[in-house]
C-alpha cells in the first residue's frame, strides 16, 4: 500500500489530469484526508461500484471536496462548498439524511415512506376541503367566495386552491421515488448481459498493441487519454475517450489493421441485443433524439450523472414485462432496460417531480421560472398552513 505522501501525490495527479489544467496547485491546495465508504454527500447508489471512496479537501477560490473512486482511480464527485452549504437547504433536508445510515438504510426507507404517505393523504384532504368550501356559484355573507375571514385562513384557501394540486402531485411522487413494497421493480427476468457482451478474448493483433491504438486514433484527429478494451457479442474492441470525453470506437478492420468508427452499426447492436432474452423482438428503432425514457440532463440534475450517447438503439421485446432495452451506438452499451412496472414508475415519479418530459426540457429557463414559481407557492400554502397550526396548538395550552 502506498504511503500517504506518495498516494497524495499520486491522487493530485489524478486530479490534475481530471481538470486539465497541470498548474492547478498554483491556485489551489489539494489535501488528502481519508479513504471513506459513506458520508453526508455520498449516499449515492450510483457510487456503491467505487467505494471506498477517498476523500481530497481543495482549499483555494473554490474551496470544496473532491471524492476519487477507490476501484479505478477517477474522480466520480466534485462538491464545492458552496454546494455544500446550499444542499443543508436542499437535498441533505429533502431526503432526511439526517436519519440516513448508509446507502441501504430499510428504517430511514420506511421513515420516507410513512411521512410521504401522511402528507400525500394530509395534501388530497386539504384539496378535497378547500374545493368543497369554495363557492363558484354565489357568495358567502361577507361577499367572499371563501367563508374565512381571518387573514391566514382566507390566504391557506386561496393559495391552496391555487397551487394545492402541484402540492399533492409532488409529495406523491415523492412517495413514488421510493418504490415502496418494490411496485416498480422488474416483475419478471433481467437482461442476460453475459449474454449480449458475449465475453470475448484477450486482444490480439493490432487491438493488442496499445501504442498502435493511440497512433490510429492520432491520424484521424483524435487524441485520447483514456482507453477502455471491450466486447460486444464476443468482439473486442477499443472504447477511447478524449478530454473532452468524445468517444471513438478502434475494432479490427480483419485485414490486419484498425478502423476508427463514431458508433456501432445498429444491425450489429440489434444481432447482439438478440442475445438478452430468449424471447422474440417485436420492435427496434435508431434514436437520433431523445425520447420519454432515453434523455439526457444537465449534470447537477437528477440522473444527470447518466451517460447518454446518440444514436441509440432501442428495442422492445415480447417476454413477460414488455421489457424496453436503450443501447448507446457510441459505446455499444446496454445503458437502461424497463419493463412495464418500470415505465410506469417513470411517469409516476420522474415526470410528476422533474417534468423532465424531453420536450419540456427543451424550454430551458421557461421550465425552471415556472418550477421556481410554483414551488414559491407551494412555500406560502405551507407556510400558512404552519402559522395557523402553530397557533391552535400555542390555544391548547393557554
Amino acid at each position: 500500500m502506498m504511503n500517504l505522501m506518495a498516494r497524495t501525490k499520486r491522487l493530485t495527479y489524478l486530479v490534475h489530469r481530471w481538470t486539465g489544467v497541470v498548474g492547478c496547485v498554483l491556485i489551489a491546495t489539494l489535501r488528502y484526508d481519508d479513504a471513506i465508504d459513506e458520508d453526508r454527500w455520498t449516499h449515492a447508489r450510483s457510487l456503491d461500484a467505487h467505494r471506498p471512496l477517498h476523500r481530497i479537501s481543495v482549499d483555494g477560490p473554490l474551496p470544496g471536496t473532491l471524492y476519487v473512486s477507490g476501484v479505478t482511480g477517477q474522480v466520480v464527485l466534485d462538491a464545492p462548498l458552496s454546494q455544500q452549504r446550499w444542499n443543508y437547504v436542499g437535498a441533505w433536508l429533502h431526503w432526511l439524511y439526517m436519519f440516513k445510515d448508509g446507502s441501504v438504510d430499510p428504517i430511514w426507507s420506511w421513515l420516507v415512506i410513512g411521512l410521504s404517505a401522511l402528507c400525500t393523504v394530509s395534501a388530497l384532504s386539504g384539496c378535497v376541503v378547500g374545493v368543497w368550501r369554495w363557492r363558484f356559484k354565489g357568495r358567502y355573507k361577507t361577499g367572499a367566495r371563501t367563508p374565512y375571514r381571518e387573514p391566514w385562513m382566507r390566504w391557506h384557501h386561496v393559495a391552496g386552491l391555487l397551487f394545492g394540486g402541484v402540492i399533492l402531485t409532488w409529495i406523491f411522487s415523492g412517495l413514488m421515488s421510493m418504490n415502496p413494497l418494490g411496485i416498480f421493480s422488474p416483475k419478471h427476468i433481467k437482461p442476460n448481459l453475459v449474454a449480449y457482451y458475449g465475453g470475448g478474448s484477450l486482444p490480439a493483433g493490432p487491438l493488442a498493441q496499445p501504442s498502435r491504438v493511440i497512433q490510429t486514433l492520432h491520424q484521424s484527429g483524435f487524441l485520447p487519454v483514456e482507453l477502455h478494451w471491450r466486447s460486444l457479442n464476443a468482439e473486442t474492441y477499443v472504447l477511447a475517450y478524449d478530454r473532452q470525453a468524445h468517444i471513438r470506437l478502434v475494432r479490427d478492420d480483419g485485414q490486419g489493421g484498425l478502423a476508427v468508427s463514431l458508433s456501432w452499426p445498429a444491425a450489429q447492436a440489434l444481432a447482439a441485443a438478440g442475445r438478452l432474452f430468449s424471447y422474440p423482438l417485436i420492435g427496434n428503432e435508431v434514436l437520433r433524439v431523445d425520447d420519454a425514457y432515453y434523455y439526457r440532463r444537465h449534470a447537477e440534475a437528477m440522473n444527470g450523472a447518466r451517460q447518454l450517447g446518440l444514436p441509440a438503439l432501442r428495442v422492445d421485446f415480447a417476454d413477460p414485462g414488455r421489457t424496453r432495452v436503450y443501447i448507446d451506438l457510441q459505446t455499444g452499451a446496454v445503458v437502461t432496460s424497463l419493463d412495464t412496472s418500470q415505465r410506469i414508475g417513470r411517469w409516476l415519479f420522474y415526470f410528476l417531480h422533474s417534468w423532465d418530459t424531453p420536450g419540456l426540457l427543451r424550454t430551458g429557463p421557461l421550465r425552471d421560472l415556472v418550477i421556481m414559481v410554483l414551488s414559491l407557492g407551494g412555500l406560502a400554502v405551507t407556510l400558512a398552513g404552519v402559522r395557523i397550526g402553530w397557533r391552535r396548538v400555542m390555544r391548547l395550552y393557554k
